[in-house]
């Protein structure tokens, strides 16, 4: 850190701005190694090493923890795909990164972004909130990093993600690219068309008692009762616990000690400073006149940043009125600490000496976290100490009656345990326990493994539920009376796809105008009627139906059944084209959607010119598992 204090504190001190996040390359490490150190090859001219594969792992292994949640195990996949996988990863960093270089992104600047970032990590605090080098070194070590190793490795990612948001901030959109859309979707269609009416058929179908019967039978497994199934059950949740926990004497008073000492401590000040650079007089005595005439100078009243614009001599912060932003105590001198410690807003230190450089110190802004009072924090503490002791009693007592009800312990037996009342649900079909219950509790008792009488205990989201079934009632055939209706309805829609399907037949085999005419005028739920100009997002017809016709060119004879049972018979006679008035009528509409068009363009150019070009040098023994 010695070499990092000369380096802040001379003539060339730079202000560290704030780094784009990083992910954190230490987590979700794969448990493929290789065998190979060194070299693994390069992909368009970056090298690749054991170290980029293990970064490679962990990148990979964490995007699939945020697409399918923290239970994911990139462990648990097939070794083939993880390595697949990880090549892939590879691939796109070492190209981003070898485009990002060939731009100039990788410099001096992501590093020291990098190291702020670092300080800024909240993982590498101590318990009193600073930044613990010590504590950073190890985590790198751990994971095969240098302290080098790891800043570098920080400030590349961070220029890949310059050029990654670069890229997807590059989406412009030309007038005839939009015109084309609305084009597209303006689109108009002339059309003549025979519907069969599902509906009308429907109304039309008769069927006997004699049919409805035969149909009853020769379908009773369509007509039996839901199984029925009635539980005894009692429920535990952390609140049953709460009055049986116990506060231990001057609890809240010594953690809002601790509170207060912490808070304390996380107080941030920003400040400026002038800057006198002792290699830059004959002697140290002469620097030392220079800081005490401006010292002077600030003493009469003279302003602070007036002084540091005529006489700073820190180049990098002298046109921004020396500011150095928020003060870190790993980053800033210790001597800058000191000073710093009990001045307050807008308050100017003493002339202060380090190594080679002297410094007047002016805080420019204080961000204190507000005190809490003691009633506020002793109310939320022991409120947190109650929630999780009582649910650490939950726990205990749901291992304890998991235990009992394996050694054969009835549901009784349990709630005795536990001093819970018993409650008793009514018969009740998959159905009815649903409305009433929740969900899971409905899996549970209509599981078939559950046995009579035998009860199971459950976590669900935190509620300890110990069921026990108390019945099954099994399925009975519903007397033909009471599903008449029911038996009716089926045949009806049975029979009206059998004729929808004979007319179908029928009409594709007639040639003559006259014989579709005479088919139309014998059918009542037949009908023909032509439309003009309809557009594809139009009501008149369903939409299955139109995204057929506008995908058919002109001339076409369609014969098209909808989701809604109706089947048409369209002749698709021309298109119309919007006019260029009607387009600039419209064009507005259309923009957002040719963004989204673009974006998705934008990636194939990405796929094609990037990652289907790239150079890929790589030691193909490493990428298969044998």
């Amino acid at each position: 850190m010695e070499s990092l204090r000369n380096f802040l504190s001379g003539p060339r001190l730079v202000v560290i701005i704030a780094l784009l996040a990083l992910p954190f390359v230490f987590l979700g490490t794969s448990s493929l190694g290789t065998v190979f150190s060194g070299s693994l090859g390069s992909i368009n001219g970056e090298e690749v090493t054991e170290l980029d594969y293990t970064v490679a792992a962990n990148i990979r292994a964490n995007k699939l923890k945020e697409t399918y949640g923290e239970q994911f195990n990139f462990n648990e996949l097939d070794s083939q795909l993880q390595v697949d996988l990880i090549r892939q990863e590879l691939i796109t960093q070492k190209v981003f990164l070898s485009e990002a270089r060939s731009l100039g992104l990788l410099n001096n600047e992501e590093v020291e972004r990098a190291k702020k970032s670092i300080v800024q990590d909240p993982s590498y605090r101590d318990e009193n909130g600073n930044f613990d080098e010590a504590l950073f070194e190890a985590v790198a070590n751990q994971n095969g990093f240098s302290k080098n190793d790891y800043i570098n490795l920080s400030g590349n990612i961070n220029a890949i993600e310059k050029y990654r948001f670069s890229l997807s901030d590059s989406l412009f959109q030309l007038p005839n690219e939009i015109s084309k859309l609305v084009n597209i979707l303006e689109k108009k269609a002339d059309i003549d068309f025979v519907k069969i009416d599902s509906q009308s058929l429907k109304d039309s179908i008769k069927n006997t008692l004699t049919e409805q019967v035969e149909y009853y039978n020769n379908n009773q497994e369509l007509f039996y009762e839901d199984e029925l199934r009635s539980f005894q059950f009692f429920s535990l949740s952390s609140s049953d616990y709460m009055d049986k926990v116990e506060i231990p004497k001057d609890y809240a008073t010594n953690y809002y000690e601790d509170y207060l000492n912490k808070t304390q401590s996380n107080t941030q000040k920003k400040f400026s400073h002038i800057m006198v650079d002792k290699t830059n007089y004959g002697s140290d005595i002469d620097a030392l006149s220079k800081i005490e005439l401006i010292k002077s100078q600030l003493d009469e009243g003279s302003s602070f940043e007036d002084l540091v614009a005529e006489y700073s001599e820190d180049i990098v912060t002298k046109d921004q009125g020396g500011n150095l932003d928020y003060f870190e105590e790993d980053v800033f001198p210790e001597e800058f600490g000191s000073a710093l410690r009990d001045m307050q807003n807008a308050d100017v230190s003493s002339i202060i000496e380090i190594d080679s450089s002297y410094h007047i110190l002016k805080v420019t802004e204080v961000l204190e976290e507000k005190i809490k009072t003691f009633e506020e924090v002793s109310s939320e503490i022991i409120d947190e100490l109650i929630s999780a002791e009582a649910l650490a009693l939950l726990n205990d007592d749901f291992n304890e009656l998991d235990q009992l009800s394996l050694e054969g312990s009835t549901i009784n037996d349990l709630a005795t345990f536990v001093s819970k009342e018993i409650k008793n649900s009514s018969l009740q079909n998959l159905s009815s326990i649903s409305a009433e219950y929740d969900t899971l509790i409905t899996d549970i008792v209509f599981d078939d493994s559950l046995e009579l009488n035998t009860p199971k205990v459950v976590d669900l989201d935190g509620t300890i539920y110990v069921l026990s079934l108390s019945e099954i009632k099994e399925p009975e055939l519903k007397p033909f009376a009471l599903v008449q209706e029911e038996v009716n309805s089926s045949l009806i829609e049975i029979n009206a796809s059998i004729k929808i399907a004979e007319l179908e037949k029928d009409y594709l085999n007639l040639s003559l105008e006259s014989e579709k005419k005479t088919f139309i005028e014998e059918n009542i739920f037949v009908s023909n009627e032509s439309f003009k100009d309809i557009k594809r997002y139009s009501s008149l017809l369903p939409q299955d139906v139109l995204r057929s016709l506008f995908e058919s060119n002109p001339g076409s004879e369609l014969s098209l059944s909808s989701m809604n049972g109706d089947h048409y018979f369209i002749t698709l006679n021309a298109y119309t084209y919007p006019t260029d008035i009607e387009k600039q009528e419209v064009v507005d509409q259309y923009t957002p959607f040719d963004t989204q068009r673009l974006a998705d363009r934008m990636n194939d150019i990405m796929n094609d010119d990037l990652f289907n070009t790239a150079k890929i040098d790589l030691n193909e023994q490493i990428f298969t598992q044998e």
